[in-house]
């Protein structure tokens, strides 16, 4: 069975060597392997030994038990029941294309849905909409880059759904969305019928990445994996600091539902997430 995670150990070191401006040679150099080495290493076909890990975890300011657990394949999260409260399911939608999640949030009570994320399966997404017999309020966009906004058209086209998304990632929606976009609010929170969703700015793999918290789940979008990040493209100092005070703050038993990967929780990415050990 293939491993689970979206970021495997290559995946990792080559993020933290690139956010802390290392080069390969750099890190072959101080770790006492070579430039080959570093190279397989990051491109999933290299394990290296546990004293490899060890000086590369204390040069990339990673946990070394952490990273090791990874590197072996030995952790992964505990699965979790896909709910956001007693009243509000949640469904999984799964682009093979990008392995992006899409995620689809039913409130039984009220009859309305929120969409977290449009990446693919538009017209599966709308035909589980009218089977489900229930109101798509809005499309949740946590980000704005294609493989979370590519079929936002078709869903919005068939469910007359309104499309949100922070300013600052409005330049990067390319193509048609199906209508105009509708800026997030400067408030933190934004009222739907049956969803109080609070938004929380997570700038770092876009300046306009927010994490929704609706309930007991959280959408973080591309800013954090299970077991690791997103690509960070602004400040990788800042971008950790971010996840460690907006999300890893939140109660443990959070679920973390990301853009891409297996759902984590806030409790096990505080004990197995090697960038914040």
């Amino acid at each position: 069975m293939p491993y689970a995670l979206e970021d495997e150990f290559g995946d990792i070191i080559g993020k933290a060597r690139r956010g802390l401006g290392l080069s390969v040679a750099d890190v072959a150099g101080r770790v006492g392997v070579t430039s080959v080495d570093v190279e397989k290493m990051e491109d999933y076909t290299l394990t290296p030994d546990q004293a490899t890990i060890s000086r590369l975890a204390a040069l990339l300011a990673l946990e070394e038990d952490r990273l090791g657990a990874i590197a072996r394949e030995e952790w992964e999260p505990e699965p979790c029941d896909y709910a956001a409260g007693a009243d509000i399911a949640i469904e999984r939608f799964l682009v093979e294309e990008y392995n992006a999640n899409v995620y689809l949030l039913l409130n039984g009570k009220t009859d309305t849905a929120v969409l977290i994320d449009a990446g693919g399966l538009g017209e599966a997404v709308a035909e589980r909409v009218r089977q489900a017999g229930v109101r798509l309020l809005a499309i949740l966009n946590t980000h704005g880059h294609g493989d979370h906004t590519e079929a936002a058209s078709t869903i919005r086209r068939r469910t007359g759904a309104d499309m949100y998304l922070h300013a600052a990632d409005v330049s990067l929606v390319k193509g048609d969305v199906g209508g105009e976009l509708r800026v997030l609010p400067g408030e933190d929170s934004l009222a739907l019928e049956g969803f109080d969703v609070e938004i929380v700015p997570t700038p770092g793999h876009t300046a306009g990445s927010v994490t929704y918290v609706i309930g007991s789940a959280a959408f973080p979008g591309d800013t954090l994996f299970a077991g690791s990040m997103g690509r960070c493209s602004l400040t990788y100092a800042d971008m950790l600091q971010t996840i460690r005070e907006r999300i890893l703050t939140l109660p443990a038993a959070t679920k973390l539902l990301p853009g891409h990967g297996p759902a984590t929780t806030v409790r096990e990415e505080r004990v197995h997430n090697p960038y914040f050990g």
